[in-house]
């Protein structure tokens, strides 16, 4: 930058003007000053003359009239008087320095004519010694009484001129002061102007500029129209702005890249919960597979994709075959050709590690689906498994016909749902089992040939089968089911049999033989006749040891007749 005048030179520049003005003002003053006194001594040079002259008169009047004319008395008043006004009239010689009066033909003309008046004066004045007679004095006295009044009125004259010149002087010096001041506070507004304009304006409109971005605009700056220290505090100020707003700048694209991020998340996470809730409504393989293919396909922008569900065929996966169950975006051929597949076909020839997903270039696939991939306009493919418990039981696809990061940067999502349909698949098949596994207890439960009552822990009845029923005669199992609690039946309290009760309850097994009639029991109101009943009781516990039921297990020794 280039280095210009500071601040501190400014100020000590516009001082040196001001002390400047201060200084010439003053000459200025002193000089008119000057010029005011000579003409104020001239003047009272030519009123001493006057007195003089009008005292010599007086002199020259008594020395006269008194005869002193006669004698050498007297004269010594006359001599000296003369001596003064010639001494005065010497002085008046300066007048003809003065310009003005110089310049003025009448004024010079009253000049020579003093001179040469008072030449003639004093040479009259020389003779009054030597005069004898009355006659002769009198006749000097009226030569100088002339010449004296002649000299007074040119004083006059050059008095008056002398004045009019004084009161000009002053009258200039005062417009000169005027004039003086007026200019100092000119030039101090003119110098004000421009230490407000580059030094207050400058730093005026910093501040509005710091509000300005204080406020959130931080494409303003500052500007630096001088060199010194505020110009060089604009440009510090500047590239501070710069340095805040290229922050401010990787600032908000943070905060974008991560609200994208954020809302691609918030995106995959319901995908997710969709999956979720479809496992939770619903047990179908398809529907939940379908679902998960186009929540994939939506949140991963990608242009098609499938997936394989294994079938395996014995315990160790050997001759593991997958068959297509979802798809999206694949012709017929793909359809026909590729419906049922090995598990090395499904990968490209490529090695599953773990969970983790494969990125492959289809150019870079040596494989049979790398014709079908280009033929689709496949630039990329990202592999996925299906795992559950260390076991691939099946294989996601996703193709991308783009960018490849579009695709690859949901891979992760992909997992994500990969393992979200191995646990809802192997959840189906878990429940599909215990399904069949309870459709095939109860069968064995209702088709056994022995009653078989089920209690839970409080004592009330949740299920019989058909053999209780026909032991019985209970057309309504609705009558027991939900009603028969065994701790409110009389009949077993009244036979001392509820401590018995109580051991299945401890967790006791017991076998006993009772006579056992159904219709006096009380708060079931059954129709029956007594019965000899083989019993068998025991608890049904759960995997922490604790009971959750009691199964009583009757067998008829003989019917009453």
């Amino acid at each position: 930058m280039k280095k210009g005048i500071t601040l501190t030179q400014k100020l000590l520049i516009f001082v040196s003007i001001f002390f400047i003005l201060a200084a010439l003002d003053s000459w200025l003053f002193l000089y008119g000053i000057k010029g005011f006194n000579r003409y104020a001594e001239i003047n009272h040079t030519l009123n001493s003359i006057k007195n003089n002259i009008l005292e010599m008169e007086y002199v020259l009047d008594i020395y006269v009239i008194g005869g002193y004319y006669e004698g050498v008395d007297g004269t010594e008043g006359i001599y000296d008087k003369a001596d003064s006004i010639d001494k005065q009239i010497g002085s008046l010689k300066g007048l003809s320095d003065i310009e003005s009066i110089m310049d003025d033909p009448m004024m010079y003309t009253d000049y020579k004519a003093i001179i040469s008046d008072w030449n003639f004066v004093k040479e009259k004045t020389a003779l009054i010694t030597a005069t004898i007679s009355k006659e002769n004095a009198f006749l000097i006295h009226n030569d100088i009484d002339l010449k004296t009044f002649l000299i007074k009125e040119q004083l006059d004259r050059i008095g008056k001129f002398i004045a009019d010149k004084r009161a000009k002087v002053s009258l200039n010096i005062h417009l000169m002061v005027i004039k003086g001041l007026l200019l100092s506070v000119f030039i101090a507004l003119v110098g004000l102007y421009i230490f407000y304009y580059m030094v207050i304006k400058p730093i005026k409109d910093m501040a509005a500029t710091a509000m300005k971005i204080r406020g959130g605009d931080l494409s303003v700056r500052f500007k630096a129209v001088t060199n010194d220290e505020v110009g060089i505090l604009a440009n510090t100020l500047n590239n501070m702005a710069d340095a805040v707003n290229e922050a401010h700048t990787m600032l908000e694209k943070k905060i974008s890249d991560k609200t994208r991020e954020l809302e691609t998340k918030t995106r995959e996470l319901v995908s997710l919960n969709k999956i979720a809730n479809s496992i939770g409504r619903t047990f179908s393989h398809d529907e939940i597979l379908n679902i998960a293919m186009n929540e994939l396909l939506l949140i991963s922008a990608a242009s098609a994709g499938w997936m394989y569900i294994s079938e395996p065929r014995n315990s160790n996966n050997k001759g593991q075959r997958l068959i297509l169950k979802a798809h999206r975006g694949l012709p017929d051929s793909f359809l026909r050709e590729f419906k049922e597949l090995a598990l090395e076909d499904i990968t490209m020839g490529q090695t599953m590690r773990g969970n983790g997903y494969i990125f492959v270039n289809v150019k870079d696939i040596n494989y049979k689906f790398r014709t079908f991939l280009e033929d689709i306009g496949a630039k990329s493919l990202c592999i996925i498994p299906i795992t559950y418990v260390n076991n691939i039981i099946g294989v996601i696809n996703l193709v991308c016909n783009e960018d490849d990061s579009v695709v690859k940067g949901h891979c992760m999502f992909a997992e994500a749902v990969a393992g979200e349909v191995a646990i809802a698949l192997e959840n189906i098949n878990l429940f599909q089992k215990e399904r069949k596994s309870k459709q095939f207890m109860e069968k064995l439960i209702h088709q056994s040939p022995i009653s078989v009552e089920v209690f839970d822990k409080n004592g009330l009845c949740i299920m019989i089968n058909s053999a209780y029923k026909r032991l019985f005669g209970i057309q309504d199992e609705a009558r027991i089911v939900g009603r028969y609690n065994i701790f409110k039946d009389n009949v077993l309290e009244e036979g001392g049999y509820m401590s018995t009760v109580n051991k299945v309850l401890r967790g006791e097994s017991v076998d006993m033989e009772i006579e056992y009639d159904i219709s006096k029991v009380l708060h079931i109101q059954v129709a029956g006749k007594p019965k000899k009943l083989k019993i068998k009781m025991f608890p049904i516990l759960d995997n922490d040891g604790s009971i959750t039921n009691m199964v009583i297990m009757r067998e008829p020794r003989y019917t009453q007749p």
